[in-house]
């Protein structure tokens, strides 16, 4: 039986400290990293078995944000259809600081320069404080609102990945569009 999607968790390193996330910044393991070869033969292997969708994931995946575009490519063009990735917000910090257009710009080209056909952002609580409080990255809201017109012009609708969390009070565990 083939499953209806593969997640491959990428890494778990993370640049933020969520409290509900075993691989928060302050959690002391020895992170890592899937090698692109090694991604490209799961990738190889999904798509001989049929697999028609994936999710790259972290930690944070977009801390590799080339290789996650360039794996979905490589997905792509191997014959998986739906191809999957998010972040937890840190491109969107710093919208008060010169240079941020400049650098969400870049990443919305890069994913957009890719087949991945859905992108999303997780969301703690429609509580900008609380979210921020949660991940340990300030501004990302404010960011949110300056960055998402960027994705939008270049075709991009990234989803909010709201998940029930009683440290914040977010609710959902679903993708609605931002």
């Amino acid at each position: 039986r083939i499953p209806g999607q593969v997640v491959i968790q990428y890494t778990d390193q993370c640049n933020a400290a969520c409290a509900q996330c075993g691989m928060r910044r302050s959690n002391a393991f020895e992170r890592t990293k899937m090698s692109m070869d090694d991604a490209r033969r799961l990738i190889d292997a999904l798509a001989e078995k049929g697999v028609q969708a994936i999710s790259f994931t972290g930690g944070e995946p977009l801390l590799y944000l080339d290789e996650i575009a360039q794996l979905a490519t490589y997905a792509g063009q191997a014959g998986i259809k739906y191809i999957r990735t998010g972040t937890n917000g840190f491109l969107f910090m710093g919208s008060d600081k010169p240079g941020f257009k400049d650098k969400v710009r870049k990443a919305a080209e890069t994913l957009a320069a890719s087949p991945i056909n859905t992108f999303w952002v997780s969301v703690d609580s429609a509580q900008a404080e609380a979210h921020e409080e949660n991940r340990g990255l300030p501004g990302v809201m404010a960011g949110l609102e300056k960055g998402l017109p960027i994705f939008h012009e270049l075709g991009l609708y990234p989803s909010a990945n709201l998940g029930i969390n009683r440290y914040t009070g977010g609710y959902g565990d679903m993708a609605l569009p931002v």
